[in-house]
């Protein structure tokens, strides 16, 4: 390719990287989420925007990797945890912690068979 032709598809702002452009779309798509909902914490089955959903489920898994100082292939970089972070992203979510909360208890009940929302309606009967 020519540089006048480099020059000319960078003008375009034509991305080079085609994994950062679409990382950068779905932050974008996070922050008009945030906007609108208030909150950064996009359900993993969200039905206007899938996608979306999925790829914020995907940046948390990879961001415990990291945690945990495990190497694998599509790291998140410095800047790809601080930029979701700059908009109040939470990578680990309360209601995870809730949910773990309430199966553990359940276990220890010696409750066989469950799904999230049958133990949470047993959890609050308990009460």
């Amino acid at each position: 390719m020519t540089h006048d032709g480099i020059k000319l598809l960078e003008e375009l702002n034509f991305s080079w990287n085609c994994f950062e452009s679409g990382w950068n779309e779905k932050l974008q798509q996070l922050a008009d989420y945030k906007e609108k909902n208030g909150n950064t914490d996009v359900p993993e089955d969200y039905r206007p925007n899938p996608q979306l959903g999925n790829w914020v489920s995907h940046q948390r898994a990879k961001y415990q990797l990291k945690r945990k100082g495990k190497k694998h292939r599509g790291a998140l970089t410095d800047e790809q945890i601080a930029s979701p972070e700059n908009l109040g992203f939470n990578w680990v979510l309360h209601e995870r912690k809730v949910w773990g909360k309430v199966k553990n208890n359940a276990i220890k009940e010696g409750v066989k068979k469950y799904k999230r929302g049958s133990l949470i309606n047993w959890e609050k009967s308990k009460k």
